[in-house]
């Protein structure tokens, strides 16, 4: 004859224990229903789309204007023919009487061109933040939060262009009309006053040779973000989510260009031109904006695993030199990121 379970009570306390013990264990596990609190967020980031530009060009000398030094009008010497505006470099331009000037013009420069910055470009990621207790979201758990993070990647790129042209070259000279001049490094102004030279050339010499340039140099970069926004997931089961974050990112471009730049000529008479090694740096904050999207997995209520992508807006920061000029492109670039998460 079978027992009712109703009329059984020690089959009826074994049930109730074994439903309190599976109860507790589970809710030990994941409590969907309250998992407000303190987080952090670490991950590898792959990001994508960073691009930089080498803009290469010799600028026009004005008339009277040299590599090497100056010889220009000036505001009070000028009528009996003489200046005090001018300038030279090296001692061994004044040879007698004479300031002897160089310049080259129509140098071949080597122009525009893309630099790939290694994409992708590698690095980490630390987010944390405050997820506050969940609302309802057709029918599943849905938690808010608000984040802050931090970003770190660095990429170069090396250079290697050339160019070639016609080059002119060339050489006035001026008298000095006997005065001992300062020493090089000089540079009068137009306001002066100061020793005066002749304003007119007594000499000149002018000759054109085929040339050729070579460029070579390398960019490196580091870019550290800041990010801050509200954040939102939403359960799709009982260990999967997904999340979206959205806001404000700021990102401190730190670059370096290094460089030498040589033109050769043909013509014998007409000696290289050689600039390097060069260093040119710039570091600014650059405002934007960003969208991340994340799947999440939880291990327990304490660990868990993601996978995320995001899209970055920032504006562009331009440096370098009058013949050559850097511009780190930022713009819309999208990362590939995965790491862990941390509930406190």
């Amino acid at each position: 004859m079978k027992t009712p379970v109703s009329k059984n009570p020690r089959l009826i306390l074994a049930l109730t224990l074994i439903a309190g013990v599976r109860t507790k264990t589970y809710a030990e596990d994941f409590d969907t229903d309250d998992t407000s609190g303190w987080f952090i967020r670490a991950d590898a980031v792959a990001r994508f789309n960073v691009k930089a530009s080498l803009h290469a060009a010799n600028p026009l000398l004005p008339p009277g204007v040299y590599n090497d030094g100056y010889v220009l009008a000036d505001n009070g010497g000028t009528a009996s023919g003489k200046t005090w505006n001018w300038g030279y470099n090296a001692s061994s331009q004044i040879a007698g009487t004479d300031l002897t000037t160089h310049r080259f013009d129509a140098v071949p420069a080597v122009g525009d061109h893309d630099l790939a910055m290694g994409n992708p470009a590698l690095g980490g990621e630390v987010v944390g933040g405050y997820q506050f207790s969940p609302f309802k979201f057709l029918s599943r758990p849905a938690r808010p939060g608000f984040e802050m993070g931090y970003g770190y990647s660095r990429s170069s790129q090396n250079m290697d262009f050339g160019a070639i042209g016609t080059t002119t070259y060339t050489v006035d000279t001026y008298s000095i009309n006997g005065i001992v001049p300062p020493l090089a490094p000089y540079a009068g102004t137009s306001v002066g006053p100061g020793p005066l030279i002749d304003l007119n050339k007594n000499n000149q010499s002018v000759v054109s040779s085929a040339a050729s340039t070579l460029f070579q140099g390398r960019l490196e970069t580091t870019l550290q973000s800041l990010k801050i926004g509200p954040s939102l997931d939403f359960d799709i089961t009982r260990r999967f989510s997904a999340g979206i974050g959205l806001g404000y990112s700021a990102v401190y471009v730190d670059a370096t260009l290094n460089y030498s730049e040589t033109t050769a000529f043909a013509n014998p008479n007409v000696p290289a031109l050689n600039s390097g090694p060069v260093t040119r740096t710039a570091a600014d904050w650059e405002p934007g904006v960003y969208f991340e999207l994340r799947a999440n997995y939880q291990f327990s209520r304490y660990l868990g695993a993601f996978l995320g992508a995001d899209w970055q807006y920032n504006k562009a920061m331009e440096f370098g030199d009058p013949g050559h000029q850097i511009k780190v492109d930022l713009g819309a670039t999208y990362a590939a990121k995965a790491g862990l998460r941390v509930r406190f």
